[in-house]
């Protein structure tokens, strides 16, 4: 999906000119439209699994959040045509989530080597991404840019908080992502440490049997 968007946001234009996105004028193409249906029905099928069959974390209602607000976003930068500048947000979260499927995906079949490097380049791709394109590309853009090019309607504030809102829940995965390449760089292991249950089985097999 992550090629697909970067395709079509880069024909247009405004992936390198993201003033392109508040046009007076602006027609979705059909790829534009395809995708955004393809990214509706995952982040949709996602808040499903995510309530009803995955295990519950840590984050558990950070995750709901994210997966709400996106979907939010999808829909109302639809309806209300802001589909270039959904497209950027998009293509800001689809790159680092190839290396987070692929990471989880190693760990889960126990390729501790295969593991380690897809977890860096998810780290590298998130830092790039999600808290460095993302905030000075699509944020900046909606907040900024917009304006500059004329009047918005009054959905535009409650587009521009919840672009806000994911930069928060970027940032607070990023924490715990930083927590993983400490207890694998000075513990040698790698565990979700969302998963509470699995910290504390690393915990009590740390300590020291007494006898």
């Amino acid at each position: 999906m992550f090629v697909t968007c970067y395709s079509i946001s880069t024909k247009d234009g405004y992936w390198a000119n993201s003033r392109l996105c508040w046009e007076a004028e602006q027609t979705a193409s059909l790829e534009t439209e395809s995708y955004y249906v393809a990214e509706l029905a995952y982040y949709v099928s996602g808040i499903f699994i995510h309530v009803f069959l995955d295990q519950p974390l840590k984050d558990y209602w950070v995750m709901f959040s994210h997966h709400v607000i996106t979907i939010l976003l999808i829909y109302c930068s639809y309806v209300f045509g802001y589909q270039r500048v959904g497209m950027l947000v998009l293509l800001c979260h689809d790159v680092s989530d190839i290396f987070l499927d692929y990471a989880k995906c190693f760990h889960y079949l126990d390729l501790d080597m295969l593991s380690t490097l897809t977890f860096v380049n998810m780290l590298i791709s998130w830092v790039l991404y999600r808290l460095y394109y993302y905030p000075t590309i699509a944020i900046n853009s909606a907040m900024f840019e917009s304006i500059e090019e004329g009047p918005k309607p009054k959905f535009h504030e409650l587009f521009c908080i919840w672009l806000s809102l994911l930069q928060i829940l970027h940032v607070y995965w990023f924490g715990l992502m930083l927590d993983v390449a400490r207890r694998r760089l000075f513990e040698g292991e790698i565990e979700d440490v969302r998963d509470d249950e699995a910290v504390k089985r690393q915990s009590s097999q740390r300590k020291p049997k007494t006898h």
